[in-house]
């Protein structure tokens, strides 16, 4: 029994201890949440506030799931997006953004079971995305609620966007529409001060036969469209059940509305301007072959703008019903329908210029009862020239801008517009479309400033002149082409300046290097004369005394008179020889260059001196137009050849030498080649002056003086080749006389 108590007392200490820690971390965990705020206080965040990205906790009735009947039937819609609503102001839930960052906890368990007037409580991240919206972390449902009765919408609010996601009920005539899902239609709903657009689903019950011109009531939450910046467009009012669409006033077979006038469609009725549609008859003066035409009735051109496109031709007499357009500064008809009435003729285009446009305007009188100003969308003629094409993409028209004389005109055309020339005097016949100075200004009456046109096709655009060839593109290129060749002569004057001067330079020095090698000679030419004179003034006379004397005492009496006449006679013949040998030195000394004597004569006497008493023989070519060379050139090719074959002589044990004297094929040069079949040498381990042997050297030293080049080839063996070659040049005998 005891322990039995003492069980009982350990268990209720055990079950106090928990309920207590577990109050604990209850109370712990509501202190970690944010405090509750309230959805107008979240909605009237402005954008730059810091509580943007901060954690909020709200709570509400759901009032929109998706975007309500046209969501998906396949889901409840929430995996995307749901509205909360609060004492009758409401913001967007966006569950998709939550679940593509992971943020949202236990989605696959909540997201799915969302519905409306359910009450919940919402834990997230504050954003801005036009409006205020939660991106939530946890989402738990506390119950179900009813939702509070929409108000009737109070139109200026609603149209300005002040109703973001309030419930409200509008209503008005449904004026167009557009097919730009495969779940529903968006459709523009007028209400007398400014229209809204809504979307609903594509049942039969919503069909545009059934609503277009219908008057209709929707309750739903205001919204808003926007553009990429974010800012407001239009409102518009989603429907969150097919029990809040109601059919007021039901549509009518649309060419059974009243019929007016082309030039009445907008004006004064003491009923106000209609809501519903109109019907008007005209011409078909355009047709883009989409949703724009242009009808005629009276002179009087309209612009139209059907629902859908339709099969229709130029020159088609139409039955238009449409509702009035304002958009632009003259009125129009939108949401149209059409049917054929007959094929007439198309009306003429009517030549214009803009200034009778202007007389127009400014001859009109309000209190006349002339005719009114109907240029604009009336179909007309211009001429100009053609300043601009501009090729349009896909379907953006080209355009094609065009100097009428007073004004720029520009034609809007799809195609044909490839083979025009810029500069070419051009006739367009189109749709006009008048240029005002500012079409939305409170302004009765305003002149305009400029015209437009919409040709109908290539065919209304006829070429009058071609272009001038004297276009400013071509002067552009000829100018430019100018330019780069008086640009192209002065650096090539540039060039050829400064080659010339190179040239000059190097004339110049070639010119001195010749004139030091023709005084060099020169002076060499007298020293050896002189050198001749006194070698003749001096040692002949002496060498003759000496043999004068000897003679002389061979004659003598003697005891030894024979012997005595032997040595005599010996030593007189050796004096002669002697005699003989300067002889032939001062005559060689002389010989360089021969007086008045051609350079190939005093080559043949130099053969025949060194060949004097040898067996070897020189066997000489040379061409027949041989030129007159200057005497110092003429003199260096002598003692150049006179010292190959002294070395082939003393050299080479040959029996014959080849001496070939030729001009090159320019003549500006002579070539010289003394050849032999001797015994050759190696050319790499001749001898050099270091060793006392100037001849090669020498050889080679007097022909670069001149400008020339200088060869030797050898094999042993094989002989040696001696190749020489000396410029002539016209100034040579300038240097001469110098």
């Amino acid at each position: 029994m005891l322990q039995e108590q003492r069980f009982m007392i350990g268990f209720i200490n055990l079950f106090v201890f928990c309920l207590v820690s577990a109050c604990g971390i209850a109370e712990r965990c509501v202190a970690d949440q944010p405090p509750l705020v309230s959805i107008s206080a979240l909605m009237a965040t402005p954008p730059d506030s810091p509580s943007i990205n901060s954690v909020v906790r709200v709570r509400g009735i759901i009032s929109l799931v998706g975007e309500g009947i046209t969501t998906n039937k396949d889901g409840s819609g929430a995996e995307n997006s749901f509205v909360i609503e609060e004492e009758g102001v409401g913001i967007w839930i966006h569950s998709s953004r939550a679940l593509r960052e992971g943020e949202l906890h236990e989605p696959e368990k909540v997201l799915p079971g969302l519905r409306r007037e359910m009450q919940v409580e919402i834990e997230g991240v504050l954003a801005k995305l036009g409006t205020p919206i939660i991106i939530p972390r946890r989402i738990t449902v506390l119950g179900t609620a009813e939702l509070p009765p929409a108000r009737s919408a109070y139109l200026k609010r609603f149209l300005n966007g002040a109703d973001e996601l309030c419930r409200v009920t509008a209503g008005g005539v449904v004026q167009g529409y557009e097919d730009v899902s495969e779940t529903y239609w968006s459709y523009r709903v007028e209400t007398g001060i400014g229209y809204f657009m809504t979307r609903l689903p594509k049942l039969p019950e919503y069909a545009p036969s059934r609503l277009i011109d219908a008057r209709i009531r929707l309750t739903g939450l205001a919204a808003s469209r926007w553009n990429w910046r974010l800012e407001f467009t239009c409102p518009r009012l989603i429907v969150a059940d097919h029990q809040d669409v109601a059919v007021l006033k039901a549509a009518k077979d649309p060419f059974s509305a009243p019929k007016v006038l082309a030039k009445h469609i907008n004006g004064y009725t003491p009923s106000g301007r209609p809501m519903n549609r109109l019907r008007v008859e005209g011409v078909v003066t355009y047709y883009d072959g989409h949703r724009l035409l242009y009808i005629q009735q009276a002179g009087l051109g309209l612009r139209v703008i059907l629902n859908q496109s339709e099969s229709i031709e130029l020159g088609d007499y139409l039955e238009v019903s449409g509702f009035v357009e304002r958009s632009e500064y003259f009125a129009g008809i939108s949401g149209a329908s059409v049917r054929n009435l007959d094929d007439v003729s198309i009306p003429r285009p009517v030549p214009k210029t803009l200034e009778n446009i202007i007389d127009d305007h400014d001859d009109f009188e309000l209190w006349s009862r002339g005719s009114i100003p109907t240029t604009d969308g009336q179909l007309i003629q211009i001429s100009g020239r053609l300043l601009r094409v501009q090729r349009g993409i896909e379907e953006i028209p080209s355009q094609l801008v065009i100097d009428c004389g007073s004004t720029i005109s520009t034609a809007y055309v799809d195609s044909g517009v490839q083979d025009l020339l810029v500069g070419s005097e051009l006739k367009v016949t189109g749709i006009a479309r008048l240029r005002y100075p500012n079409p939305l200004a409170n302004v009765n009456l305003q002149s305009p400033e400029g015209v437009d046109l919409l040709p109908r096709g290539p065919q209304d655009i006829a070429v009058l002149a071609p272009p001038s060839w004297w276009t400013a593109q071509r002067t552009f290129w000829i100018l430019l082409f100018v330019a780069s060749l008086l640009l192209s002569i002065l650096v090539w004057a540039m060039v050829l300046r400064r080659s010339l001067r190179v040239r000059t330079e190097q004339l110049a020095v070639e010119m001195q290097s010749r004139r030091d090698a023709a005084i060099e000679f020169q002076g060499a030419l007298r020293e050896r004369s002189r050198l001749a004179a006194n070698l003749h003034d001096t040692l002949m006379q002496t060498m003759t005394g000496i043999a004068y004397q000897i003679d002389a005492c061979g004659h003598a009496d003697s005891d030894s008179v024979s012997q005595q006449a032997d040595h005599l006679e010996t030593a007189s013949r050796m004096v002669q020889y002697a005699q003989e040998d300067l002889r032939k030195t001062v005559s060689t000394l002389h010989c360089l260059p021969p007086d008045d004597r051609e350079f190939l004569q005093s080559v043949r006497q130099i053969v025949e001196r060194v060949c004097l008493g040898r067996t070897m023989q020189v066997k000489i070519t040379a061409t027949d137009d041989f030129p007159t060379l200057a005497d110092f050139v003429a003199g260096n090719l002598l003692l150049v050849i006179q010292e190959a074959i002294h070395n082939a002589l003393k050299h080479a044990e040959t029996e014959q030498v080849h001496l070939d004297l030729t001009v090159t094929s320019d003549r500006r040069a002579i070539e010289v080649t003394i050849r032999d079949h001797g015994v050759g040498f190696d050319v790499t381990d001749r001898a050099t002056a270091s060793e006392g042997h100037f001849g090669i050297l020498g050889m080679q030293q007097r022909i670069e003086r001149l400008g020339g080049s200088f060869a030797i080839d050898s094999e042993i063996g094989n002989g040696t080749v001696i190749v020489v070659q000396a410029p002539i040049h016209h100034f040579d005998a300038m240097i001469e006389c110098e």
